[in-house]
């Protein structure tokens, strides 16, 4: 059994499930922001609940030498190639990662909250991790609060600044954008002009750092097929041993191969690679 599954198998297969929302208890509201420098505690938004995030099986900042924590540097490493090394950035907005699944519950939004972590470890690059699936918002109620200024917002609105929904986290380079509020045309919100401007203006606003959206499942809205065409990376969270082979496929045939970089990852699996022990497998489609 792999530390990805073991993490799995604590939250009870499905993160969404049985994660308890923070209600707000450890959430500060928002604070001054000093320019510049180490993020000290009047420029936190949200202290990030890590203990009880580490009870669940979550990586956490502490985590450095824990087998699931090396098995996301493995996840991670191609991500990043992809996103900064010069010889593999041929795709537009590389940057901008979705992590989406085929169905419910195959744990996405686990995988999203840990690569979050893992990559905001880096030295050289920060983070942005945005809440994609405005229904079900499984980030926005482990980590903040539905009624806060979200990425439904941005989209909605035009006149709103990316800012006004940036959450710095307690780790330093690590911030988040939640959900927003729902809307019942989240799909044309995405499919929208305003979604383009945004998506350009995470991509472009900071060079080195990375996007991770957490999207909807690919088989159960159209929402997430449509966030897809406004990033240049996506991967795939696919659980061993539920999901049928013919509904990855599906999933992967609603996806632009050609034109974006695709991984996907079997959770909840075990395998050897590169002569060492891997809990999933990781790997471009095609």
């Amino acid at each position: 059994m792999s530390s990805i599954e073991k993490a799995m198998d604590q939250m009870g297969g499905s993160p969404a499930l049985d994660m308890e929302s923070t209600g707000g208890e450890e959430v500060q509201e928002k604070q001054s922001r000093k320019a510049g420098g180490e993020r000290a505690a009047e420029d936190v938004d949200i202290q990030l609940p890590f203990k009880r995030l580490r009870r669940r099986g979550l990586l956490t900042p502490t985590d450095t030498d824990s087998r699931l924590a090396e098995e996301y540097r493995l996840i991670k490493r191609p991500l990043l190639m992809n996103a900064f090394h010069e010889e593999r950035r041929t795709l537009a907005r590389s940057n901008l990662v979705m992590v989406t699944s085929a169905l419910q519950g195959e744990g996405k939004s686990f995988t999203a909250f840990n690569l979050a972590v893992s990559m905001a470890m880096e030295l050289d690059h920060t983070v942005l991790l945005v809440d994609g699936d405005l229904e079900e918002a499984s980030l926005t109620r482990w980590l903040a609060r539905r009624d806060m200024t979200g990425f439904s917002d941005l989209l909605e609105d035009p006149d709103r600044d990316v800012s006004e929904a940036l959450l710095r986290t307690d780790m330093p380079r690590l911030t988040m954008i939640p959900a927003g509020k729902r809307h019942p045309h989240a799909t044309e919100l995405l499919a929208s002009g305003q979604m383009a401007q945004v998506a350009e203006e995470l991509s472009q606003r900071y060079p080195d750092r990375i996007v991770l959206f957490d999207s909807p499942p690919l088989l159960v809205t159209s929402q997430s097929t449509v966030l897809a065409g406004s990033v240049g990376q996506v991967l795939l969270v696919v659980e061993s041993g539920r999901t049928p082979q013919h509904l990855v496929h599906e999933a992967m045939g609603l996806l632009d191969t050609e034109n974006q970089w695709v991984g996907s990852l079997l959770n909840k699996g075990e395998r050897f690679a590169s002569g060492s022990y891997y809990g999933g497998y990781y790997g471009q489609y095609g």
